[in-house]
């Protein structure tokens, strides 16, 4: 049932028939919601892609060991401006990282 008031109308709740509840008792949407999960539960599915990305988060958060001897022989390095860019290691690794990407025999732009 509709009153309208203007040029807006006013939908007004109404009882419907339920199986899980009493008769004259609103249909509510969380009613609704609660019946829905209970009767059909949530599931989600993760592509391949999503399961690398999930297992890569899980393991920064684990907090896995970082090289500290490393890391700080790095910065000394660049901090006392001895350290070195391999332009070529870089320029191999991006060509491998490349192939990876596109290995489906697509070529990557450029």
């Amino acid at each position: 049932m509709t009153n309208d008031i203007g040029s807006i109308s006013q939908v007004r709740p109404q009882t419907v028939a339920d199986p899980e509840t009493k008769p004259n008792q609103p249909h509510t949407a969380a009613g609704d919601a609660q019946n829905a999960r209970s009767a059909h539960p949530d599931r989600v599915t993760l592509t391949d892609t999503g399961l690398q990305r999930h297992a890569s988060e899980t393991a920064a958060s684990a907090g896995e060991p970082v090289d500290r001897q490393k890391v700080e022989a790095v910065r000394a390095a660049i901090n006392s401006g001895t350290y070195s860019v391999n332009a070529e290691a870089i320029a191999e690794k991006m060509l491998q990282l490349d192939q990876q990407l596109f290995s489906d025999g697509k070529t990557s732009a450029g």
